[in-house]
């Protein structure tokens, strides 16, 4: 493994000091050869101090290659050198983050709560070699026991004293959260700066199997013959869920320029689903289209003023409980409604899971197991005995 200093002419009369690896390193999850110091030396230094620039920038960047080869030369015998072990982990953290803005925007925002998460647990300073099996142990027992870090515009419910509290992490949301801490562990383990996986001597959070609720045709049917002292729009809202399968936060984005009518007067919705970035093309029934009431301008939202916050499914309860529904149901579940229905109602999955935007079809499949589920319970109330 050879460490080169090496020079590359920039504009201005500069020139751009790199570092060239041979054979390639793994940096950032990707094989390179080059490290770019951000450090520049004059072509043709016409002063004394352009000169003392040039000697002095020089020194410092063959300083910088000493370290890089004995950081080479020490890792193949489960050597960490000093300067590797005690690097800014949450820094690596912040970086592994930055190499992830291509993932859908909820995707990116849980890696964002996972470093808020690990900057809380660490005090704002955590160094490589502070990345051992108890300090994994640790952060997994944080996790396990912690409060929720929440988008600024959702708030948090009070408590019974009035002051903001907000909600423990659910278990499957810490088992995420700790997955993906250790996927990062791995990857500073991969470019040595850690001699050995932590992680790997550490048991995984148990995450549990949700549940699932659904409505029933006649539940929605009761529910729209109930009056209650909700937000109107999102009662409307989560009917149109029910009727279109879509999403609150894509219902909430929804503008008259996403609603189409062909010649036929037909209605469709023509946008961007905010959870995966693709495009959906949805025809509605005559029924969805009424819950949309007037039209507006293109940029207008159709749901006008409509939030999630914690008084949605607050919301939702109330609402459900007047009409004699006695579980509890959120407003994903007027989605779930969609999806069970179709597939009651014989839909092909495929076809299922283009109606719902999903990117794979085993996402579908978890709603055909639901009306399986209740199929069974119907089937167990059939007895001789």
């Amino acid at each position: 493994m050879k460490v080169n200093l090496r020079e590359k002419e920039i504009k201005n009369g500069k020139r751009s000091l790199y570092l060239d690896f041979y054979p390639p390193i793994i940096s950032g999850g990707k094989q390179t050869r080059r490290e770019f110091l951000s450090l520049y030396v004059f072509e043709k230094p016409k002063t004394e101090l352009e000169r003392e620039h040039n000697k002095e920038t020089r020194m410092l960047a063959e300083n910088i290659r000493s370290k890089r080869q004995l950081d080479l030369q020490a890792n193949p015998h489960g050597f960490i050198s000093p300067r590797r072990k005690n690097a800014d982990f949450l820094n690596f953290f912040r970086q592994i983050i930055a190499g992830k803005q291509s993932l859908s925007p909820p995707t990116f925002r849980r890696w964002q709560a996972i470093l808020r998460h690990l900057t809380d647990f660490s005090g704002g300073s955590c160094t490589f070699a502070q990345v051992d099996v108890r300090f994994v142990e640790d952060f997994r027992n944080y996790l396990s026991n912690c409060e929720a870090h929440k988008p600024k515009n959702q708030g948090s419910k009070p408590s019974s004293s009035g002051a903001a509290k907000r909600p423990v992490l659910s278990p499957n949301t810490a088992k995420t959260y700790f997955e993906r801490f250790a996927s990062v562990v791995r990857r500073a383990r991969e470019e040595n700066y850690l001699s050995s996986d932590p992680t790997a001597k550490v048991a995984p959070i148990k995450g549990i199997t949700p549940q699932r609720e659904f409505l029933l045709l006649e539940e929605l049917r009761a529910l729209l013959q109930t009056p209650c002292d909700i937000p109107d729009n999102l009662r409307r809202a989560a009917l149109f869920s029910a009727l279109t399968g879509l999403r609150h936060s894509d219902i909430r984005n929804l503008t008259w320029g996403n609603v189409r009518h062909d010649s036929a007067n037909e209605t469709t919705l023509h946008l961007k689903i905010k959870k995966t970035g693709e495009q959906l093309i949805l025809p509605i029934s005559a029924e969805a289209r009424e819950l949309l009431g007037e039209s507006g301008r293109a940029t207008e939202q159709v749901f006008k003023d409509l939030k999630y916050d914690w008084r949605t499914n607050d919301h939702i309860e109330q609402w459900t409980k007047a009409a004699g529904i006695a579980r509890r149901v959120t407003f994903h579940a007027f989605r779930r409604s969609y999806a069970t229905g179709l597939i009651t109602g014989g839909v092909d999955l495929y076809t299922v899971q283009k109606m719902l935007g999903h990117g794979d079809i085993r996402q579908t499949q978890i709603y055909a197991h639901l009306v399986d589920e209740k199929k069974r319970e119907a089937a167990n109330k059939i007895t001789l005995k």
